[in-house]
């Protein structure tokens, strides 16, 4: 099945039946009580012990600029390179506010950028109580979501799992969340931000990423991308020095998309703006217009249409060869893959990721899964 058929079968696809193995209402049965867990142990505090991350943040951490970044074409071994990136600069944060000694903080499962404003807790718990009325279906695929496994955790899973390492990042901020947060969320429905870039901040956000890479031992075999820009862009920033390490090529996915449900911001460009605009991006797998344009004959996606098409992300995902890659995308499809889709056994993994935010876990596809998967077509 192609990537095309995939985005269409993604919205069709009906549940026939699912089994129930948790409960997002499990990990937030009382609001209050969630909040409190917060104050205890504020996320930021906790360090991974995986030898992958870097457990020691120094001062000169995230040193790397993504303001003096550009984004060039391939070089001659077929890998994206970056040189004096200019981008647009409609957004400029105030120094004044933002003296933060370190850029990046660990986190339990990689790192964010402390350069955040955080979107308002009653944003969020909004979309986790809309996320409760599937919470019986979950989890929608047999998938599984773990910590970075070790050698010995991965041989031992071997005879019954295929195990892909993937490293999610959310964009960092666009300029739909910057009007948004000064003007307010009726921002989100202007079509001056369609296809959103990022601000200034946001490209500092993904620079804060690229140098806490730079500063750990993460190997990838290919950089998957949500084809809207903001994502595109904080990818070639954040990884493309480690891609040129690792050869690894920059592809655009359509699955990776954010939940499309009526925001220009959502929308993308044609696909020949976007190559001229990417060149060292692979859209192969991208048509040339956009398959989720809201018209009145076509609205915009459920919460369940988008956790089927994050479903259809991990069939596609199960049948690459590859076994270290990192993906660049949104928050609501983040929010709906880890909640909805994965079978996740790991409450803070369940959390709402923050612009330029940085999660490494290990995926275990089910042999049957994959061997059903390949035959099909995926």
């Amino acid at each position: 099945m192609t990537i095309t058929a995939s985005v269409a079968a993604a919205g069709a696809a009906v549940v026939v039946g699912c089994c129930i193995k948790r409960s997002i209402s499990e990990h937030r049965k009382d609001p209050e009580e969630a909040q409190e867990k917060r104050k205890e142990s504020p996320r930021g505090e906790a360090v991974s012990s995986n030898p992958t991350h870097s457990t020691l943040l120094s001062d000169d951490l995230g040193s790397l600029g993504a303001s003096n970044l550009t984004i060039s074409g391939m070089d001659a071994s077929g890998v994206l390179s970056m040189s004096s990136y200019q981008g647009d600069s409609m957004y400029s944060c105030d120094e004044n506010q933002r003296e933060e000694v370190v850029k990046v903080r660990s986190t339990e499962f990689g790192a964010c950028s402390t350069r955040v404003f955080p979107e308002p807790q009653e944003k969020k718990d909004r979309k986790y109580e809309q996320l409760q009325a599937y919470s019986h279906l979950v989890p929608l695929s047999s998938v599984r979501a773990t910590r970075l496994t070790s050698l010995s955790e991965a041989n031992g899973h071997a005879k019954t799992h295929h195990i892909k390492n993937i490293h999610f990042l959310r964009h960092g901020e666009g300029t739909s969340n910057s009007a948004a947060r000064i003007k307010g969320c009726s921002e989100y429905k202007s079509n001056e931000w369609l296809d959103a870039r990022l601000t200034g901040l946001g490209k500092k956000q993904a620079g804060d990423i690229a140098s806490y890479i730079s500063k750990t031992s993460i190997h990838i075999d290919t950089v998957i991308v949500s084809p809207l820009r903001r994502a595109t862009e904080t990818g070639c920033i954040a990884w493309s020095a480690r891609a040129a390490e690792c050869k690894a090529p920059f592809i655009a996915c359509e699955l990776l998309r954010e939940r499309a449900h009526g925001n220009p911001c959502d929308q993308r460009k044609s696909k020949h703006i976007l190559q001229d605009e990417f060149p060292g991006v692979d859209y192969s797998l991208i048509s040339e217009t956009d398959p989720f344009e809201i018209t009145p004959n076509k609205p915009g996606e459920s919460w369940l249409d988008t956790a089927h098409r994050a479903k259809s992300f991990l069939d596609w995902l199960s049948t690459k060869p590859e076994t270290d890659i990192a993906v660049v995308t949104h928050s609501a499809f983040l929010l709906t893959l880890f909640n909805l889709v994965l079978d996740v056994q790991e409450p803070a993994l369940l959390e709402w990721f923050e612009t330029g935010e940085l999660r490494s876990v290990s995926l275990l596809f089910p042999n049957e899964m994959v061997e059903q998967n390949l035959k099909e077509g995926k």
